[in-house]
């Protein structure tokens, strides 16, 4: 009896005491979740036959919903593998549609391309299907020679690598302007 006094005392104070923004096994919401499995640090990989890895996701939290046919990231880091390249996604939150194939992040989302561009935005989706990654949100793209690029969305169509945003504002740095 006086260890399970214990016990739930010490339960209760590793609660109270968990910092907000620091991953721990116990979580806040553990009594709210409907997830049929929740996991701590996780490395979350997608293969294909004929392509090989193609993203791999790592994750503070990843909760799988067997029901609904998605899992649920808790600050993931997503490594997208094409063509010997890997473009590097991080996000406050993110969540893959299985039976789609499709992928969302959202949050203070930031995309680091092979070749150094940053791409900022609050939100953006990876269709499968289409093969296209896509915001309606505000984005900005930052070139590694300082040249800005803002709009209001995007479409990135991954099969041949171009870029339309809509309502594109450029700034470009007087050194790369000529002037």
């Amino acid at each position: 009896m006086i260890a399970v006094i214990l016990l739930l005392g010490l339960g209760t104070a590793l609660w109270i005491s968990q910092d907000e923004d620091e991953p721990f096994l116990w979580s806040r919401e553990f009594g709210q979740m409907k997830a049929d499995l929740v996991l701590s640090n996780v490395d979350y990989k997608r293969s294909e036959k004929d392509k090989g890895l193609v993203w791999d996701i790592t994750a503070d939290v990843t909760r799988f919903f067997e029901e609904q046919e998605t899992v649920h990231f808790d600050r993931p880091v997503i490594l997208i593998h094409s063509d010997g390249d890997v473009i590097r996604i991080v996000a406050d939150k993110g969540r893959y549609l299985m039976k789609q194939g499709d992928m969302e992040v959202e949050g203070h989302v930031k995309v680091v391309s092979p070749d150094g561009y940053l791409l900022q935005t609050r939100s953006m989706r990876f269709l499968q299907k289409e093969q296209v990654v896509k915001t309606s949100d505000r984005a900005l793209l930052l070139g590694d020679n300082g040249v800005e690029l803002q709009g209001d969305g995007f479409v990135y169509y991954l099969e041949d690598r171009r870029l339309v945003m809509k309502k594109p504002v450029a700034l470009i740095p007087e050194e790369e302007a000529g002037v």
